[in-house]
């Protein structure tokens, strides 16, 4: 039961809600390769804070976890002819600070007091495509890689669900990861969204993980929406194959 903080804290940190799914029409940010509209700004209590730089380019990151977890998220819309769209996206993280949160004993430590952690950037790129099946629904595929180059020294796998194969690079240099989704309109103010993940992790014999993420929401215009769901994860951890539920809600507001 001590874990439980720390999780919710990694969950806090990592942005590990889903995204909640807006038709075509919409302002909100989507899982989706388009970004916000320019000039469009939208936080959550969960999830990070966007900004639509312009109609092309958007940059994320969560302000309150930002204070454990520096970084910086962009997307880049580089094809639009409908339906089909193109984008990439591009994460920076200082993972270095966090991990030393989390060593220590007692309440909050998951790694061990004496783990002396090094400097160490993440470096994520993946390439985005997305299909308007119509106004109100989208399917989108992604593929992406996860670097890690730090100084010396080496860090011990992060083996708790949903931070796991986020922070895998860390041992092993690199991951990759790959995903498809599918969100949309229900009818109009109710929508959803449907997301798949499985990371390969070369640290562990074997290693893999994966995600499914489903979420409903609700919104009233572009001002404010409330979302639910689900996020389900199974990985091939160092000491064997584990499986997790946990339920999310989120509250987002939109200017």
């Amino acid at each position: 039961m001590r874990a439980i903080p720390s999780l919710l804290a990694l969950a806090f940190v990592l942005g590990l809600t889903a995204t909640p799914a807006q038709a075509q029409t919409s302002t909100w940010s989507t899982n989706t390769a388009v970004p916000i509209p320019a000039g469009r700004w939208e936080f959550g209590l969960l999830q990070p804070l966007h900004w639509g730089v312009t109609d092309d380019f958007e940059l994320s990151a969560h302000l309150l976890g930002a204070i454990a977890l520096p970084h910086l998220e962009a997307k880049i819309l580089w094809r639009e002819r409908y339906p089909f769209y193109i984008a990439t996206r591009h994460r920076v993280r200082y993972p270095s600070f966090l991990l030393n949160l989390l060593s220590r004993e007692g309440a909050g430590g998951i790694l061990p007091p004496t783990t002396e952690v090094p400097h160490a950037l993440m470096l994520d790129t993946e390439i985005v495509g997305t299909l308007a099946m119509d106004c109100t629904h989208w399917a989108t595929v992604a593929a992406g890689i996860t670097l890690a180059p730090r100084g010396s020294g080496a860090l011990p796998i992060v083996d708790f669900p949903l931070a796991y194969p986020r922070l895998a690079a860390l041992d092993s240099f690199a991951t990759l990861q790959a995903s498809a989704g599918i969100e949309g309109e229900i009818f109009r103010g109710v929508s959803y969204s449907l997301e798949t993940i499985i990371w390969w992790i070369p640290s562990v014999r074997g290693g893999y993980a994966f995600e499914h993420s489903a979420s409903v929401g609700w919104r009233s215009r572009d001002r404010w929406s409330i979302l639910a769901g689900y996020r389900f994860s199974q990985a091939r951890y160092p000491a064997g194959t584990q499986r997790h539920i946990w339920p999310f809600a989120d509250f987002l507001v939109g200017f």
